[in-house]
């Protein structure tokens, strides 16, 4: 009788302890993914100031045709000037080849093919910077996705 009280009592200990109650798992949780860059994105404002960082100029809100769009091969068309100047006026199609390593591209339709125009992406509001003396910035809201 004692072997079988004694092995009431002992066995739990074994049965209760499992390696895996040690081991925490965190489940990582999901981001809504945000909008990708591809597609086609309309020119919505712009600003150009002498301001220096932290800017104090307001984006200028106007309306525009002035398209940009990014394809999967990591090329761009604009309908207009943009790709090389903050102009929202309309000219030939511009072609340019981005990169999403340091958000740039290069158009060898613009007086300096070299020059990498830096542009940042948040959700639906794409903003390209162009070369000044202070600030000169489009402001551009997807309306189409590829």
């Amino acid at each position: 009788m004692k072997k079988i009280i004694l092995f009431l009592v002992i066995f739990p200990f074994f049965v209760a302890c499992d390696k895996k109650d040690d081991e925490v798992i965190i489940e990582q949780e999901t981001e809504d993914p945000t909008i990708s860059i591809l597609g086609t994105w309309i020119r919505v404002a712009g600003r150009n100031s002498n301001d220096f960082p932290p800017y104090t100029s307001p984006f200028v809100f106007y309306d525009s045709e002035n398209t940009v769009t990014f394809y999967p091969d990591s090329t761009l068309i604009s309908n207009s000037r943009s790709l090389c100047s903050n102009t929202h006026l309309m000219t030939n199609p511009i072609t340019g080849i981005y990169t999403l390593i340091d958000s740039t591209y290069t158009s060898n339709d613009c007086v300096d093919p070299n020059y990498r125009y830096h542009f940042t992406q948040t959700d639906s509001i794409l903003i390209i910077s162009y070369p000044y003396n202070g600030i000169s910035e489009g402001m551009f809201k997807k309306i189409a996705d590829i």
